[in-house]
């Protein structure tokens, strides 16, 4: 039992050590990252912020591969909430909402850019990338694509009396006759 509270306040104090030393690092990633604050409360919404937590913490292979199955996640919520069954390919489901004028150009892009390479990151195949620099980089390129997704399609304006006006109404569960379930990210860094 000794050796246990040994171990335990060594490990506590090597944790601190490595959070102080590693805090000012974090803190550029968090703010680089700039999320969307306000999501609909969907299923997917606190992993998309674990996304940003992965980013923020230096879990750069956890922030590609999650924030890829967000905008998976994303890509079929809007196919149902536009009421057709979506397809079991991503491309093929990205290529029907443009077809259909449910995307522009832009998002559809960066759809495609979240996605590209997701197989490898997935299955950890043998080219993912293991430089740190550049998997950071890469991280960093996903994780504002996914941001400049969920903006659009959770794109909102404040209306009289501070309510949110839903540019995308369909995308946001409702929660009884009118409002909407909402999903706040602005925590603490």
């Amino acid at each position: 039992m000794a050796q246990d509270l040994t171990s335990r306040k060594r490990l506590i104090a090597e944790l601190r050590q490595e959070c102080e030393g590693a805090a000012a690092a974090r803190v550029d990633r968090y703010l680089r990252a700039k999320h969307h604050g306000i999501v609909a409360g969907t299923l997917f919404a606190p992993a998309s912020a674990e996304c940003i937590n992965l980013f923020r913490d230096g879990h750069f292979y956890g922030a590609i591969s999650l924030s890829q199955a967000v905008g998976e996640a994303i890509v079929r919520h809007m196919c149902t909430s536009n009421r057709w069954k979506p397809s079991g390919n991503f491309e093929r489901n990205v290529s029907k909402l443009k077809l259909r004028r449910f995307i522009d150009d832009d998002i559809q892009t960066r759809l495609l850019q979240l996605w590209e390479r997701r197989n490898d990151y997935h299955h950890l195949n043998n080219d993912v990338e293991t430089d740190r620099g550049k998997l950071e980089q890469i991280a960093f390129a996903k994780i504002r694509a996914l941001a400049t997704i969920e903006a659009w399609v959770f794109s909102y304006s404040l209306a009289t009396g501070g309510a949110l006006a839903l540019r995308f109404p369909q995308y946001w569960p409702r929660t009884g006759a009118d409002p909407v379930a909402v999903f706040l990210r602005n925590p603490t860094v």
